[in-house]
């Protein structure tokens, strides 16, 4: 069973990396940076945060799959 609310949290994060690329697009038309440096600077003020959520949501849903149990041989 999943969290409540992470797959909201999940959308939302990727919304919120889709405008930020946007913006930064839009920002390096506008200003004498290059859109690469602004894109280089979102994405590591964002990665950290980005990658805990990911994390977490990922685990969320390996954990849904059913565990086998594996009999292992005695050594004999």
């Amino acid at each position: 069973m999943t969290e409540p609310g992470t797959d909201t949290l999940v959308l939302n994060t990727f919304g919120g990396l889709l405008l930020l690329g946007l913006l930064s697009d839009l920002a390096g038309r506008y200003t004498p940076l290059p859109r690469v440096t602004l894109l280089l600077l979102a994405g590591t003020v964002l990665f950290e945060i980005s990658r805990q959520v990911i994390t977490r949501w990922t685990l969320s849903r390996v954990g849904d799959i059913p565990k086998k149990k594996h009999r292992h041989k005695a050594d004999s």
